[in-house]
């Protein structure tokens, strides 16, 4: 199970155990996703473990023919968020970059081979808890 240390014992909790970050709407992590021939998405990501690839299955399905069919997957882990490549053929990019794990941090430039981008935004990257 993931660990949120403020949220742990607090009414957020049951969140937590369902696999939900409980974070304010305007706090959570999303990711911006431009795939071809498609409008752009934004994708809160609210659960621990978000999914991409062309497989139904998927958490967000991807549709380009390049895409694998379990391509990559974020995990929100310790208000942080991890992204993992699925040893996809053609890869996963951040900053141009090819990857294998890489925490992202606000504003990186997310890549699903080279036609599926993604912009990661985290407002709360960067501040520090205050007691």
């Amino acid at each position: 199970m993931p660990y949120y240390p403020k949220y742990q014992h607090s009414e957020y909790s049951n969140l937590i155990e369902d696999g939900i970050c409980p974070c304010y709407d305007w706090f959570m992590p999303k990711l911006i996703i431009e795939q071809p021939g498609v409008p752009a998405m934004t994708v809160d990501l609210k659960n621990t473990e978000t999914s991409f690839g062309r497989d139904p299955d998927n958490t967000i399905v991807l549709i380009a023919d390049e895409i694998s069919r379990h391509h990559a997957t974020l995990y929100l882990i310790k208000e942080q968020t991890y992204l993992n490549n699925l040893k996809s053929l053609n890869g996963t990019y951040v900053n141009r970059q090819r990857i294998i794990e890489r925490i992202l941090n606000d504003g990186n430039d997310v890549w699903f081979g080279s036609k599926c981008r993604g912009v990661f935004k985290d407002e709360m990257d960067g501040m520090t808890a205050v007691s």
